[in-house]
């Protein structure tokens, strides 16, 4: 998994895998992503939020499931 930005698109985080397939993320604080679109007729479920636990964090949080780094 990888948490970017992309030049072309300035103020959103791209993150993740080809498991996860990959997302664009709005930065709504120091430590928590929004989405940046809403998937019409679904409510979104297939959409994440990400959120760190602080701004020095080694773990990140998509949806239920808690990753740290090693």
């Amino acid at each position: 998994m990888f948490v970017t930005t992309l030049a072309e698109l300035p103020g959103y985080v791209l993150y993740g895998n080809e498991d996860l397939r990959y997302q664009l993320i709005v930065p709504v604080s120091d430590t928590l992503g929004g989405m940046s679109i809403k998937v019409p007729g679904n409510f979104g479920r297939d959409l994440y939020e990400i959120r760190f636990a602080s701004t020095t964090a080694t773990s990140l949080t998509i949806g239920s499931s808690i990753y740290a780094r090693i």
